[in-house]
C-alpha cells in the first residue's frame, strides 16, 4: 500500500481516472532503474568511452620504445643530350631502414608513466561521473515518488473537502452554520482542486527528469514504486578519515599530481644527451627492377643539447608550478570532501528523526481530527475549531510525505559525498 493510501484509507483516487499517473505495467524499482542507469546514461556512457581512449593512448605510448621499421621502393628514370645524343639512365631501389631509440634522457619512460597515471585518473574520473549521476537518479525517484504520493494525497483532500461543502451547506440550509463558514469551504474546495492540478503538473515534470537520466523516450510516463525500507542511518559517527582514503576526487587529484611530476622528469631530460641506432639494407640497380647491387649500413648517434634558447628551463619551471597547484588542490579537496561528508552524514541522521516526528504527530493529527469530526458533526465543537484540525491534518500529511522524499535524498547526498557509485 502506498503512503497516501495509508493515510487515507483505500477509497480509489480521482487521479487515475484523470489519466495522471502511469498504470503498473510501467513501474520502475529504484534497483531497476540503477541497472537501466549504467547502460543507458549519457554521461556515463561518455565517461566510459573517455576511459577507452585513454587505455588506446597508454597502449600507443609504449611505441616510444620499440624500433621502427620501414619499406621503401623507388625508381628513378633521368635522360641527357649532349651532342644531339639522347642517354636515359634507369635507377632502381628496394630497401629497408630500421631505427632504435636506445637513451632519451628518461623521457620516453616518463611520458610512458605519465599516461599509465592519467589513464587511472580517467578511471577515478569515471567513477566520479558515475556517483554524480546516481545521486541524480535518486533524487529525481524520490522526486517522482513524492510526487506521486503527493498528487494522491491532493485527490484525496479534495474528496473531502466536497464531502464538507455538502455538510455544511446542509447546516447553513438547516439554519445552524454561518454563510461565511459555507463560503470559506467552498474557497477551500477551489485551492484543493488548484492544487490537484498543480501536483499533476509537476508529477509530469518529475517522469521527465526521470527519463532524461535514464535515457529513456521523455514522454514515456513511469511509476515508481515505493522504497522499503527507507534508508535510514545507523548510530554513530563514522571515521571520515579512514572511509574517504579512496575517494575517486582525492585518487584523481593523486594521479594528476603523479603525471605532474612525470611531466617535470620528461621536462629535466632535455639536459641530458640522446643516442639512437639506425641501420638501413637496400638493394639497387641500374635497369627497371633489375636489382643487382646490395648496400647495407648502420649509425650510432647521439645529441647532445647544451642551447635551446631557454625552452628546456621554462619547461621545468613550469611543470614545477603545476605540481605546487595540484598538491594544493589536493589538500584543499580532502578538507571538502570530509566536511561534506560528515555534513551529509548529519543531514540524514536529522531527517530519520524528523521522519519520526512527522510519523507521530500524523497518528496524532488524525485521532484529533476523528475527534473533533466527530464532535462537530454533534455540534458539540465549533466550525472554526474543526476547520482548524482539518488543515492542521493535511498539513501534517504533506510534511510526512516531503519527509520520505527527504530521507532518501538526504542517503543520497551522503553517498554521493563518500563517492560511491553504481559500480
Amino acid at each position: 500500500m502506498g503512503l497516501a493510501a495509508g493515510l487515507a484509507g483505500t477509497r480509489p483516487s480521482p487521479c487515475h481516472a484523470q489519466g495522471l499517473e502511469p498504470s503498473t505495467k510501467d513501474s520502475l524499482s529504484l534497483t531497476q532503474a540503477q541497472a537501466m542507469l549504467v547502460e543507458g546514461n549519457d554521461r556515463i556512457r561518455a565517461a566510459r568511452a573517455a576511459v577507452e581512449a585513454a587505455e588506446a593512448e597508454y597502449r600507443g605510448a609504449f611505441s616510444v620504445n620499440l624500433p621502427k621499421l620501414s619499406a621503401n621502393l623507388s625508381h628513378a628514370r633521368t635522360s641527357t643530350e649532349q651532342s644531339s645524343v639522347l642517354t636515359l639512365k634507369e635507377n632502381s631501389t628496394l630497401g629497408l631502414t630500421g631505427s632504435l631509440p636506445i637513451f632519451a634522457g628518461g623521457a620516453n619512460q616518463a611520458s610512458l608513466r605519465k599516461k599509465k597515471f592519467e589513464l587511472e585518473k580517467s578511471r577515478a574520473q569515471s567513477q566520479i561521473i558515475e556517483s554524480q549521476a546516481l545521486y541524480d537518479l535518486r533524487e529525481a525517484y524520490a522526486r517522482t515518488l513524492f510526487a506521486q504520493e503527493a498528487i494522491h494525497l491532493s485527490s484525496d483532500v479534495v474528496r473531502r473537502r466536497e464531502e464538507n461543502v455538502l455538510l455544511i451547506r446542509q447546516k447553513y440550509e438547516a439554519g445552524r452554520e454561518s454563510k461565511a463558514a459555507l463560503l470559506e469551504v467552498e474557497s477551500m474546495l477551489s485551492v484543493s482542486i488548484w492544487e490537484r492540478e498543480k501536483d499533476g503538473h509537476a508529477l509530469r515534470l518529475a517522469q521527465r527528469r526521470l527519463n532524461k537520466i535514464l535515457a529513456r523516450p521523455m514522454a514515456d510516463k513511469v511509476r515508481a514504486e515505493p522504497i522499503s525500507p527507507l534508508p535510514k542511518p545507523e548510530s554513530g559517527l563514522l571515521n571520515f578519515e579512514t572511509s574517504l582514503a579512496g575517494h575517486p576526487i582525492l585518487r584523481s587529484n593523486e594521479y594528476a599530481v603523479s603525471a605532474g611530476r612525470e611531466s617535470l622528469a620528461g621536462a629535466r631530460s632535455g639536459f641530458l644527451p640522446m643516442m639512437d641506432l639506425e641501420s638501413s639494407l637496400s638493394k639497387v640497380g641500374s635497369t627497371k627492377w633489375g636489382l643487382q647491387d646490395n648496400n647495407w649500413q648502420w649509425a650510432l648517434g647521439i645529441k647532445f643539447p647544451f642551447f635551446s634558447g631557454g625552452r628546456t628551463v621554462a619547461d621545468i619551471r613550469s611543470a614545477t608550478a603545476e605540481i605546487r597547484k595540484l598538491d594544493a588542490e589536493k589538500s584543499n579537496a580532502k578538507g571538502d570532501l570530509w566536511i561534506e561528508a560528515e555534513d551529509s552524514f548529519f543531514s540524514w541522521e536529522e531527517t530519520a528523526a524528523w521522519l519520526d516526528v512527522a510519523e507521530a504527530a500524523l497518528k496524532a493529527s488524525e485521532s484529533r481530527a476523528w475527534l473533533v469530526g466527530n464532535q462537530y458533526a454533534t455540534g458539540q465543537a465549533a466550525y472554526f475549531e474543526w476547520r482548524n484540525v482539518e488543515d492542521q491534518l493535511v498539513n501534517v500529511q504533506k510534511q510526512l510525505l516531503a519527509a520520505r522524499r527527504d530521507l532518501i535524498i538526504a542517503h543520497a547526498r551522503f553517498e554521493k559525498a563518500m563517492g560511491r557509485g553504481v559500480r
